[in-house]
Order: structure tokens, then sequence, then C-alpha cells
């Protein structure tokens, strides 16, 4: 009589050859136990048993696991506190809104995460799948997940979360950064160098130095003016990878300037020099023979040997 073991006792009629004998909080059984039809197999109740032999002794008062001190037992059967479930109550419910007994209609009530469609109905404790139980979803098409049993939710598309409550950001933010999950809402963290709801738009380089240049696709496109010397459109005279330099000349007479170091000059006196060039062309017609170039903080156009001080003039 020390040693119990638990066994599903049914209240039903019992199939199998078996003397029962009832008490007001024990019942023996002999000859074995079964249950008439598998519907039936819902009013089971799970009861500490001792085996006698072949008689079978279910004691109705005591609980399995004393409820796992997560419920009231009555009449053998666990009633779990809000948040546990099972037999014993051992199992966690999803976290969130947890699942409350309702002991005017004896049914389960979930909020938030559960998925079933089955109402768990009765004075018993049986658990018909852990899967969909303990929630019974207010409305079913509106639920977010299932309980996988053991207290973590299966979210279903596009929510997450432990109780399934967030909507996912869209699009797994593009691929270019992470969801951050802000109840109620989510919103993507985009990695550096992608903006947007989505983090689908890549950034250019000082947004090129707009309105210099426009941003496609993380490439910079420099503005176009209209040049008045050939009355076509031409791109501005700015380049760059974030259109910010200024292309010397551009556009005057069609050329550009061109600059090549350490060219070897030869002047009149046949000496050789190793500096700078410069060369460009000039738009017509010119109103004097001679022009002037002032050196830069860049060089100097025909330096000779070197560098020029800024404002030398040649």
């Amino acid at each position: 009589m020390d040693e119990k073991i638990y066994r599903k006792y049914f209240s039903g009629n019992i199939r199998l050859n078996a003397l029962v004998i009832r008490g007001f909080d024990k019942v023996f059984v002999f000859g074995g136990y079964g249950y008439e039809r598998e519907e039936n197999y819902h009013d089971a109740n799970t009861f500490a048993a001792a085996s006698l032999g072949d008689l079978w002794q279910y004691d109705l008062n005591n609980c399995i696991k004393n409820c796992s001190l997560h419920g009231t037992c009555l009449a053998g059967n666990c009633r779990c506190d809000d948040g546990y479930y099972g037999d014993d109550c051992s199992n966690s419910s999803c976290p969130g809104s947890y699942c409350a007994y309702n002991d005017a209609k004896q049914t389960q009530i979930c909020n938030h995460c559960c998925f079933s469609g089955f109402e768990h109905t009765g004075n018993d404790s049986y658990v018909e799948n852990i899967q969909k139980f303990p929630c019974t979803a207010d409305n079913v098409h509106y639920s977010n997940g299932i309980c996988d049993g053991f207290g973590k939710c299966i979210c279903k598309p596009p929510f997450i979360g432990e109780d399934c409550s967030i909507r996912n950001c869209g699009y797994n933010c593009s691929g270019h950064g992470y969801c951050s999950v802000e109840f109620p809402n989510s919103r993507c963290m985009c990695d550096e160098g992608w903006y947007g709801k989505y983090c689908d738009t890549q950034m250019c380089l000082n947004n090129c130095s707009y309105p210099s240049g426009e941003c496609v696709n993380g490439s910079c496109y420099c503005s176009m003016v209209y040049e008045p010397y050939n009355n076509t459109l031409e791109y501005f005279p700015l380049m760059g990878e974030d259109c910010s330099f200024l292309i010397p000349f551009a556009g005057y007479g069609g050329g550009y300037g061109q600059s090549r170091h350490g060219l070897m000059v030869e002047d009149e006196d046949e000496d050789m020099y190793e500096g700078f060039n410069f060369s460009i062309d000039l738009a017509p017609p010119q109103t004097t023979s001679t022009n002037n170039f002032m050196s830069s903080s860049y060089g100097a156009p025909a330096s000779r040997g070197g560098y020029n001080p800024p404002g030398t003039a040649f």
C-alpha cells in the first residue's frame, strides 16, 4: 500500500469484465480498466492508484503530485492556477495573458497566443492535445500562434514575441538590418549605409552633396545644367563619389583641364626640369593674346622643378 502509481480511471461504463467497488473516497477495481467508446476518453481522470495484486485501489481524495503546488485538489481533480495546466498542473501556459478557467462556463479562456479551436469542458483536467491546450481562442481566426505545451509560443507569421502579440517587420528588413521588438509595434533597425522602413534603400556618400547630385541605389548621379555655349544639357562640372569636386574649366570650348606630373620640360637654354604641366582648351574668341593663370594650392601650370606658391602668375 505504500508504493503508489498513477493510472487513468474512467468514470463511464467499463468495458472489461471488472468488479468495481465504490466508496466515499476510494474505488476498488478488480480485473482491469477501460472505456466503452473513444469519446469517453475525455471523461478520464487520473488518480493515485495502489496495486493490491489483481486489485487496484483509486484514492479519490488525493491528486497527482499534489497538483505540483500550482493548483487546488477537488475530489481527486486538479483545478490549476492561472498560468498552469495538465493533470498535475505541472505545465506552464503560454506567456502574456494567461489562460484562466471560467467556473461558470467550465472552459479555459486565452486572449493571445494559442490557436486550437479546442474547448476544454467538464470538471476534469484531462489534456487532449498539449500542442493545442490550454488555450481556447476567443476568436480562432485572430489567434497568432499555438502553445507547444511547455510554455512556449509557436507564432504564425508575421507575429513574433513571447506571446505572439507583436507583428514582425516586413520583408525581413530586406536583409540589411534586424527587427527591433518594441511592443506593440516593431521596426527595422538598418545596417550602416541603409535606410528606409524596410532598410531597402542604400545611402550615398554625403548624400551626393545634394543638390549637386542625386543618390540612386547607392550611386551618385551628379546634377546637369543648361550649357550656354553649345545649347545642350551637359553634366554640371562636379565629379567624385559625392559630386563635391569641381572639374576645372569644364564646358568652356568643350575641353577639360589635364595634368601630367613628373613631366620633363626643356627650356630655351636646353635645361631640363621635372615638374607639373597643365593644358587647357580655351573658348574662342579670345580678346587677348596673353593668358595668365594663378597657381593654386595644388601646384601651378608649367611649374619648373615642382610646386609654385599660390598666387604665382604665369
